[in-house]
Formats: C-alpha cells, sequence, structure tokens
C-alpha cells in the first residue's frame, strides 16, 4: 500500500539536516519499495504494508543522524481525500497563502484561531486546510496558530507542495 511520510521541522533555517538520500536509503533497507521524495522538507513516498513506518523511519533518523523527528505517516487515500477538498484556485503565490495542517495527534484538540473575514478554514480529520490574502497575514489567526500548542501537533505543506505530491502518489 502507498504512503507518505511527512517529517516535522527538517531542512529549516539550517537545523535538523536530513538529505533526502539519506531518507531514501533509509526506506530502501526498511524494505520499502517504488520509493521517491519530494524537495527538501521531508517528503517520502513509498509502499509498504508495515502499520509502524512511522516509528521505523524516526528510529532509523535517530540511530543514525541523532535527531528526533516527529514522522507522520499517512495512506495515499488519506492524502486523496484531503487533496479533494482543495480549491482549484487555492494556491500559495505572491496574493494568497493555502497551507495544508496534517495533524498529528487526532485526539488533541485543534481550536483553531479564525479570524473571520480573513481565514478561511476546512477542517478534515487528518488536515487543516487554511487559506487567506497575503495582504491579511498580520491580521490573521495564523500568527496566533504559530504561537500556540496546536502548532506542535501539525506539520505543514502548501497546497502547490500537497498537489504536487498527490501528483506523484498517483504515478504509474
Amino acid at each position: 500500500m502507498r504512503h507518505i511520510a511527512l517529517l516535522r521541522g527538517i531542512n529549516v533555517g539550517g537545523k535538523n539536516k536530513v538529505p533526502m538520500d539519506f531518507l531514501k536509503s533509509l526506506c530502501e533497507s526498511l524494505g520499502y519499495t517504488q520509493i521517491k521524495t519530494y524537495i527538501n522538507s521531508g517528503n517520502i513516498i513509498f509502499d509498504t504494508d508495515d502499520s509502524d513506518a512511522s516509528k521505523r523511519i524516526h528510529d532509523g533518523i535517530l540511530q543514525e543522524l541523532n535527531l528526533d523527528i516527529i514522522v507522520h505517516v499517512i495512506s495515499a487515500s488519506q492524502l486523496a481525500a484531503v487533496h479533494a477538498l482543495l480549491e482549484d484556485h487555492w494556491v500559495t503565490d505572491k496574493t494568497v497563502l493555502t497551507d495544508v495542517m496534517f495533524v498529528i495527534d487526532p485526539t488533541m484538540d485543534m481550536e483553531m484561531p479564525c479570524v473571520e473575514g480573513i481565514d478561511t478554514i476546512i477542517k478534515h480529520p487528518d488536515a487543516i486546510i487554511w487559506h487567506l490574502n497575503r495582504a491579511d497575514y498580520p491580521r490573521s489567526g495564523v500568527v496566533k496558530l504559530m504561537r500556540s500548542p496546536v502548532y506542535k501537533n501539525v506539520t505543514v505543506r502548501n497546497a502547490n507542495t500537497v498537489r504536487a505530491i498527490y501528483a506523484l502518489v498517483n504515478e504509474t
């Protein structure tokens, strides 16, 4: 079955450096197949029936690189359900921002500081989609979110990245 590992907080600002080649080799050593990585922010697509892939990838990174990285694994069907919620015009560019926040622990209260008239939020059990105009960013609830405990319970990808990962997942 096809899965996607989303690593939280790697290769950001020179911290938590995890080479994509290392991740690909690690997944190969775990017996995963059809492995692809996408950009340097920790997106790995692979096939496996391993129900413990998140822990095994985490432990491999910890053992080899001494980095305690959160590894969130979702299925291709979970990604497809989230992808289906993205409006066609919801992109990330110079004028608008659309982020997909994949929820790591679904049992945590995910109250979002939404500002009416500025933020558009779609909640899904696996992700929260947040859309706004960049000009409104300073007044958006997303600024408060980044300082809240909720933010530590998500791994964020912009809409463009989610669409690209979805396309890679569906390549034959």
